[in-house]
């Protein structure tokens, strides 16, 4: 007996944001370095692309440590504090709408295409998977064990 399928439905859009924030390394970025988009990984899954916003995204020059170069850190008296130093920091946002590939506690891998001196690469770092709940609105996004922040020092491209 012959079926009817009824016509697929768009699944609706469960909020993906993703932050980032690559630094540097003591030699600095190529001039004009930009982050054009970002790609989620998952072993056995298809992979996750989108746009990083560009009016979220930009390159900034602040204090950082080996672990630490997402909070930005001051002191009352404008000296260095201990323990940290001047570094490049390229920090932006992904949004987009989530995959069902992707269930809280998966391990990814999160990279940021970025564009310099006419060249491209990914910076690529693992993450962990999480949802937290907002406003009538289940949003999605990432946790590292350590810090919110992806990447080692920048290398050449």
């Amino acid at each position: 007996m012959p079926t009817v399928v009824p016509p697929r439905e768009d699944l609706p859009c469960i909020s993906l944001i993703v932050g980032f924030s690559i630094r540097s390394g003591s030699s600095g970025f190529p001039s004009g370095i930009s982050a054009k988009s970002m790609t989620l990984f998952k072993p056995g899954a298809q992979a996750w692309e989108t746009p990083v916003s560009i009016s979220e995204t930009g390159l900034s020059t602040r204090w950082v440590s080996d672990s630490d170069w997402v909070s930005l850190v001051g002191s009352a008296d404008g000296n260095r504090p201990t323990g940290w130093r001047t570094e490049q920091v390229l920090s932006g946002v992904a949004r987009g709408c989530s995959t069902p590939d992707f269930q809280e506690g998966d391990e990814l891998l999160v990279g940021v295409n970025v564009d310099a001196a006419g060249e491209s690469s990914m910076v690529v770092s693992a993450a962990k998977f999480y949802a937290a709940h907002g406003r009538r609105r289940l949003h999605k996004g990432f946790r590292r064990a350590s810090r919110v922040s992806i990447g080692r020092p920048f290398s050449t491209l």
